[in-house]
């Protein structure tokens, strides 16, 4: 657990925790964000496989990490990915194409097969060296890297329940930051030729993160969602 607070709340509760061998708790000793504080945890991690779950996060049910380790012990993939759901139990993910395998780049960043938010379990040692960069919500860079190694197996089965907090990085409010996101992976992808053909997806994801431009996307989506 790596506490990425500025109160002293979570401390206090993983105080009853302190000897227990299966869990280890950091707190950063400032702010720090999204891509240092997941760093951080990949670096103390032990275990054969590495997840992510984010304090407003839930685990759908006391078996789904059960049903989950069947699966990754029944194929030789060191990359799969489940669904994230809301409480109601809607898949922010989503597979628009059936295929055996696929690739976070092209199936998911620049093309039209994968979608969503979607739930994690990376081998350790494919993830080996990659680390998150920057600042922000920069996440873009580690997924980037992990999917020049490995393509990702998709299951369609809930294994994380999303909450979106008022106050969470999902939020109008947090756009700016959105904004740096999107503009960092937009200059990136723009230096080499084998990527230009996507620069029109990755400008329409840049131009989008601005807020006026997302307050009127999500007007008219509003709108049609009333009709």
């Amino acid at each position: 657990m790596i506490d990425d607070s500025t109160n002293l709340e979570s401390s206090k509760l993983m105080q009853k925790y302190q000897n227990d061998p299966q869990i280890t708790y950091l707190k950063n000793h400032q702010n720090q964000g999204l891509p240092y504080s997941r760093s951080r945890g990949l670096d103390i991690a032990r275990g054969t496989w590495i997840t992510f779950l984010d304090d407003d996060d839930l685990y759908v049910d006391s078996l789904c990490l059960e049903k989950t380790s069947k699966i990754l012990e029944s194929d030789s993939s060191p990359w799969f990915v489940f669904n994230r759901v809301d409480v109601s139990g809607y898949s922010f993910t989503k597979a628009l194409k059936e295929k055996k395998s696929y690739n976070w780049l092209t199936d998911y960043l620049y093309g039209n097969s994968f979608r969503g938010d979607a739930v994690h379990f990376i081998k350790k040692n494919l993830i080996d060296t990659t680390r998150y960069q920057g600042a922000h919500r920069a996440e873009w860079d580690f997924w980037f890297n992990l999917a020049k190694k490995s393509n990702f197996v998709y299951h369609p089965i809930p294994i994380v329940q999303a909450e979106y907090l008022p106050d969470g990085m999902s939020n109008l409010g947090y756009l700016q930051k959105e904004q740096i996101y999107q503009g960092q992976q937009f200059r990136e992808m723009i230096k080499s030729t084998s990527t230009w053909k996507y620069v029109p997806i990755i400008a329409k994801r840049y131009v989008a993160s601005f807020v006026p431009v997302r307050k009127l996307i999500n007007r008219l989506r509003n709108k049609q969602t009333a009709h």
